[in-house]
């Protein structure tokens, strides 16, 4: 019940607030539109929750293009002006809901709980030992402090009241199911940069 309720905030939120601005008359075809949509992808949710619920290794995978999903999750998450910058050209192997799942709460937590962010970048890496490569998104918010990088993907932690503090756990819980790893550091302009390092 609570991954559910979690990952039903973002779509939740952006029916909020397209149909305030129905209300103020603002575009309203377009507004109904985007609120049919999302809660779509309530629905979505719901079913993929099912997924969470049994063993993930036993779910099939496909290849995956992260810019695509990237783009996608961007879509349901309400990131008022913040802009997104995709340079990634990487197929992965994965369970293609799961991703969009983990694409959505990385750019929740960015746009929630990175300060002041303008920019949210997603982009390949290469890591320091041979044959290890990734993706990561990274943002140019107010960071995660040093102590806390390792804390952050715990289950309940959370630094905001109404958190319920799995959403960067999911993550961590994904990852894991995909038999990756993953990495909490600091972007080049100092804001959060969580790295995903692929199996090789």
């Amino acid at each position: 019940a609570s991954v559910i309720s979690h990952d039903i905030r973002n779509p939740l939120s952006v029916i909020q607030g397209r149909l305030e601005l129905a209300r103020q008359g603002v575009d309203v075809d377009s507004q109904l539109d985007n609120i049919g949509d999302n809660a779509d992808r309530i629905e979505a949710i719901i079913e993929d929750a099912l997924v969470m619920t049994r063993d993930l290794e036993s779910e099939s995978t496909e290849p995956v293009d992260v810019a695509t999903v990237a783009q996608h999750a961007w879509d349901h998450v309400d990131t008022g002006d913040v802009e997104l910058r995709v340079d990634c050209d990487i197929s992965v192997e994965g369970i293609p809901s799961q991703l969009t799942q983990l694409f959505e709460n990385l750019f929740r937590n960015a746009v929630e709980h990175g300060g002041d962010v303008g920019v949210v970048r997603v982009g390949g890496a290469s890591g320091g030992e041979a044959g290890t490569h990734g993706f990561f998104v990274a943002d140019d918010g107010v960071g995660i402090p040093d102590d806390r990088r390792e804390a952050v993907t715990e289950d309940g932690y959370t630094t905001s009241e109404d958190g319920t503090g799995l959403g960067l756990s999911i993550i961590s819980d994904i990852v894991d199911t995909h038999g990756w790893q993953l990495a909490v550091t600091e972007s080049e302009c100092g804001g959060a940069r969580f790295d995903i390092e692929l199996a090789d």
